[in-house]
């Protein structure tokens, strides 16, 4: 029958059609998968920070995003074949603290967050790195997914914001809030563990007349150079801030009186052969320091009071001398 005939002949080209229908789909599927990963990968390119999973178990890096090359100086195709790459530009100081954190997400799942530096181009930059423990859809093994960020202008915001809140800003020693603090810290340490303590004040001798005289500008300067010789001659530890608009303190931590009063006149002798220049000639300074020690129940308050009364007893003795209250 030529229907039948017909039917029989129709079979092939069903088949064919299926097949081709088969695979104009899977075409366009994967056309779309394409552009679908193809706008991932723009999208991921905009991104500053990094993306990267990574196989412990492999010990090699699945995937990085295209931000690694800007952030970390280096190229995508080395750290893709040698996982642990990027570590050569990884601060010396900060590689074992930043392995022992990878560790600890892979070996307790612990979620970290881990700040270090990076060389790159020759600088010191700042990144913050965070990863987790996840797993592959496909089969369970664990995976460590990470972003890393560069925060190195947000780090030098933070210290300058810091530096601002705690210094001085003439003379580029701590100020008083600062300053107080740390001495508060210091006598409670001292009180604890049974160690001697030395408070000193001091004051620029006749700081109205040289300003008066000379002018603030000269002033200013009398003030940053009394500054600079307190921390060269104090010992490194030392507190010391302005805590005034002349006058100055220090702690002495950890300092037997016959140390202190040593450290109180060679304080004295590098300020009073300091000069600064002026219209009207070189301007000498000197300056009057009390001087006590911690005793036994005493607060911040009495050990400060009792080294500004001695500092005035220093003034009123003729100045550019040194006068000890026990």
């Amino acid at each position: 029958m030529v229907v039948g005939k017909d039917h029989r002949a129709s079979q092939p080209a069903t088949t064919d059609s299926a097949a081709q229908l088969g695979q104009s789909l899977h075409s366009v599927e994967l056309q779309l998968l394409v552009r679908q990963l193809n706008i991932l990968n723009r999208l991921l390119a905009t991104v500053p920070s990094v993306l990267w999973v990574f196989d412990p178990n492999a010990e090699r890096v699945l995937y990085v995003s295209p931000a690694y090359e800007e952030v970390f100086g280096l190229p995508l195709s080395q750290v893709l074949e040698d996982c642990y790459h990027w570590y050569s530009v990884v601060h010396a100081d900060d590689v074992a603290a930043l392995k022992a954190s990878v560790k600890r997400t892979i070996e307790h799942g612990e979620t970290q967050e881990q700040e270090y530096r990076i060389l790159r181009d020759g600088k010191l930059r700042w990144i913050r790195d965070r990863s987790y423990l996840s797993a592959d859809d496909d089969d369970g093994r664990p995976l460590v997914v990470g972003i890393a960020e560069d925060i190195t202008e947000n780090k030098h915001l933070h210290c300058e914001l810091e530096r601002l809140a705690t210094e001085d800003g003439l003379t580029q020693c701590q100020n008083r809030n600062h300053f107080m603090r740390c001495a508060g810290f210091e006598l409670t340490r001292a009180q604890e563990n049974g160690l001697p303590l030395g408070f000193l004040m001091l004051d620029v001798d006749d700081f109205k007349q040289i300003n008066d005289e000379h002018g603030h500008q000269v002033g200013d300067q009398v003030l940053r150079q009394l500054a600079e010789c307190g921390r060269h001659v104090l010992r490194r530890g030392d507190p010391f801030g302005r805590v005034g608009g002349e006058e100055f303190a220090a702690v002495l931590v950890n300092c037997p009186p016959a140390q202190g009063r040593q450290i109180a006149e060679r304080l004295r002798d590098a300020i009073s052969v300091l000069t600064v220049k002026s219209l009207q000639g070189p301007v000498q300074i000197t300056a009057s320091i009390g001087l006590c020690w911690l005793r036994p129940g005493d607060y911040l308050d009495g050990l400060y009071r009792r080294a500004d009364q001695a500092m005035y007893a220093a003034k009123s003795a003729g100045k550019n001398c040194i006068i000890e209250c026990h």
